[in-house]
């Protein structure tokens, strides 16, 4: 049970890593603009 909501936080922060690195991107493009 506990292993299952470790996965889940783990796979949630993955996420929120690969959304934040894009937001990032996107705002050196936009500032390099």
């Amino acid at each position: 049970m506990k292993l299952l909501i470790l996965e889940r936080k783990l796979a949630l922060r993955l996420q929120f890593k690969r959304e934040f690195n894009a937001l990032v991107k996107l705002g050196s493009f936009l500032v390099v603009k």
